[in-house]
């Protein structure tokens, strides 16, 4: 599966393809990278019977990032 992490210090962002047994934790800058977990987007039906979409965009970083590595 795609993993979603973000650097402690330069807060750029990126997706890691990863095994759900690897216990080894990507680094940025000399740091472990934290893991960003999203809301998971629902579908509701509204009092007149419209569906609206609940989910929130994602915006990762492709740029280089600002570590001092």
């Amino acid at each position: 599966p795609m993993y979603e992490y973000e650097c402690i210090s330069c807060s750029i962002r990126f997706e890691v393809q990863r095994s759900i047994h690897d216990v080894n934790i990507p680094k940025c800058c000399g740091f472990d990278m934290r893991r960003i977990y999203d809301p998971v987007g629902a579908i509701f039906k509204g009092l007149d019977g419209v569906k609206m979409l609940n989910s929130y965009p994602q915006e990762l970083s492709t740029g280089t990032n600002n570590c001092a590595d």
